[in-house]
């Protein structure tokens, strides 16, 4: 099952660089997140980026690539023409790992209860 979850880590890794780095179309446009595409987009990518590698790394470690990655990106789309760093953004996937981070907790908590 470990190698399961470290396979589906690396696609959501290679997800989240794909979709920062390379891809120009826009998000859909749902009422509920009219204007918040990017960032509800960022805070999702994240989390379950965190929560995934949760299943297979251990917490610091998790918090440290994620982190390190959300970083990345943002100082990546610098160089990306027709991209923007942002703060927003980045507090999005920071948002998003602590999400995961604090969700993959609660579930080892009731693992370990039951």
């Amino acid at each position: 099952m470990r190698i399961v979850f470290s396979l589906v880590s690396f696609g959501v890794i290679v997800s989240i660089i794909y979709l920062a780095l390379f891809s120009q179309e826009s998000l859909p446009d749902h009422p509920l997140i009219r204007g918040y595409n990017d960032l509800v987009m960022h805070v999702v990518a994240f989390a379950v980026l965190s929560l995934v590698l949760s299943l297979v790394l251990r917490p610091g470690f998790v918090l440290l690539f994620s982190v390190g990655l959300a970083i990345a990106v943002e100082l990546a789309q610098l160089f990306v023409p027709g991209r923007s760093t942002t703060f927003a953004d980045l507090v999005a996937s920071l948002a998003g790992v602590a999400l995961g981070v604090i969700i993959a907790a609660g579930f080892s908590r009731v693992k370990r209860a039951l």
